[in-house]
């Protein structure tokens, strides 16, 4: 459903970061409650240091425990913003993605 979301009010609104923002603290939160997004999985083999726990936005400390890991491109995936010739994480979800773990950290 958040997917879907994303990917409708991209194409309805003229398409900005915000747009993404609020898609991206969507997820987040979401994934953080206690079942998590099924969707959202990561892969066993993925280094520890991309490795997030929602509903947080820094990656996780070495002593810390994951309850709900994502990483920076399952997330972009899930949304739907990923770029068609590589399936990577398309450079406006990275700068919102960013905005909005610095806009988490200060608050």
């Amino acid at each position: 459903m958040i997917s879907r979301m994303a990917r409708e009010n991209s194409a309805r609104r003229k398409f900005d970061t915000s747009v993404i923002r609020e898609a991206i603290g969507a997820a987040v939160k979401a994934h953080g409650e206690d079942s998590g997004l099924p969707e959202i999985k990561v892969e066993p083999r993925t280094d520890p240091k991309f490795i997030r726990n929602a509903p947080n936005y820094g990656t996780v400390p070495e002593s810390g425990k994951v309850e709900h890991p994502y990483t920076l491109e399952v997330l972009a995936k899930f949304l739907g913003f990923v770029a068609p010739r590589n399936q990577k994480a398309t450079e406006s979800f990275i700068a919102a993605f960013g905005a909005e773990e610095l806009i988490a950290t200060k608050s």
